[in-house]
Order: C-alpha cells, then sequence, then structure tokens
C-alpha cells in the first residue's frame, strides 16, 4: 500500500443463508478499497468478531432474519458495546416491518435484499464507511450518536421500571418460571405476565426472551 493510499474499509457479514452470504461478499469487495474480513452463518460468531477481535470491522451487514435470534436483537447487542461499528440491516421482508426497531437499535441503514444489486448498496457502504446513515433523513443517526441514543434510552428504561418489575425480571434472569416468580412473590400468574407486558412495553421491545436479555445488559451497567 502506498503512504497516499486510503486503508481499506474493513467489512463484516452475518446472514443465515449461506448462498446470500457469499453473494452480499462478491458485492461488496466489487467496490476497491472494499475488503470482506470475516462472513458467517452463526450470529454468536458475529458478536465475538466485533465485540473482541482485534481488527474490528468498521461496516457489519446483517440480516434481520436469523436462526434462533432476531438481528435487532444482535444488531442492539452490537451498538451497546460500540461506537465505532456502522450496521447496515438488510431483509427480503418490507422494510416498513423493520425500520423503527432498527433505528431503536442504532443501525445506520436498512436495505431490501433486492437492492442489493443496485448502486445504492455501495451508496451505502460509502456512507457508512465514514460513520454516517444512509440515505439522510430517514431518522437512523450516525454511528457516535446512535451508541448515546442507546445508552440513554436504556439508563431510562432502567429508572422508569417499578421495584416490582424489576423484581419480577430478575427472577425470570434468574431461569424461574412464570409459576415459580408468582408462588415466590405470593401472586398470581396474570399477574406476573402483567408487570413483564409493563416492563415490555416500556423497553419498546415484543418478546419475553428480548426483553430478558436486555434487562441483563441494563442491570450490567
Amino acid at each position: 500500500m502506498s503512504p497516499t493510499s486510503e486503508p481499506a474499509t474493513r467489512i463484516g457479514i452475518l446472514d443465515n443463508d449461506r448462498c446470500a452470504l457469499d453473494m452480499i461478499a462478491m458485492l461488496a469487495e466489487r467496490e476497491h478499497g472494499n475488503s470482506v474480513i470475516w462472513k458467517t452463518t452463526n450470529a454468536q460468531h458475529a458478536l465475538e468478531h466485533c465485540l473482541f477481535d482485534r481488527e474490528q470491522p468498521d461496516i457489519i451487514v446483517l440480516d434481520i432474519s436469523l436462526n434462533g435470534i432476531s438481528g435487532i436483537e444482535v444488531c442492539r447487542r452490537i451498538r451497546a458495546r460500540s461506537a465505532t461499528i456502522s450496521i447496515l440491516c438488510v431483509t427480503a421482508y418490507p422494510l416498513t416491518h423493520y425500520q423503527t426497531q432498527a433505528i431503536e437499535s442504532g443501525a445506520q441503514a436498512l436495505l431490501s435484499k433486492d437492492r442489493l444489486l443496485s448502486p445504492i448498496f455501495q451508496e451505502t457502504l460509502h456512507a457508512l464507511s465514514d460513520g454516517q446513515p444512509y440515505p439522510p433523513g430517514q431518522g437512523f443517526l450516525p454511528v457516535d450518536q446512535a451508541y448515546e441514543r442507546l445508552l440513554n434510552i436504556q439508563s431510562s428504561v432502567r429508572q422508569s421500571l417499578t421495584a416490582r418489575e424489576r423484581e419480577i425480571l430478575e427472577c425470570y434472569a434468574e431461569d424461574l418460571t412464570t409459576r415459580e416468580i408468582a408462588q415466590q412473590l405470593r401472586v398470581s400468574e396474570n399477574t406476573v405476565f402483567s408487570h413483564l407486558n409493563h416492563a415490555m412495553k416500556k423497553m419498546r421491545l415484543h418478546g419475553k426472551a428480548e426483553t430478558i436479555r436486555m434487562f441483563k445488559r441494563i442491570r450490567e451497567q
């Protein structure tokens, strides 16, 4: 590399479809200066690469539909720990299904998979290589602002939870069942579910497992 050469944009890719994985890698490297440093179908491997590798990606291209875990949850976990990795979420479903969740989880862009063959894919990678959202005006934030926003949301959620909601989430985090929690707290199972649903709404989440994972992260802060 000559002294005036720009450093390569390092890209990681997570997709549960191996054919799609190879296609995205090929398309990403069509642009001079892009280098795919890893690609995987395993969400845990992607998280480990993003959070613990010495050479971290500048951009991760992340499929929302994964096996065993939502891509939105993977996005949130990366953003909660990284203020430097830009995140491009991709999906085969209508973008309206996921845009709000992608923004709230700290992504910089959301693309339909059928647009990966168009110039907009390279335009998006170029913007994200500078930590900027793409396209502008869609509600996505630059990577550093998205990181700060997610931390502020998590702090706000932690403060908004009632003592009983925290108590019930603590029990779920310790792998107690709803029946065991109800017996331990001497309340009905419906009451446990009611507090859980209130906590989920405050966290803007839609499932018990995702809510418990989020609570564990908030608890550790």
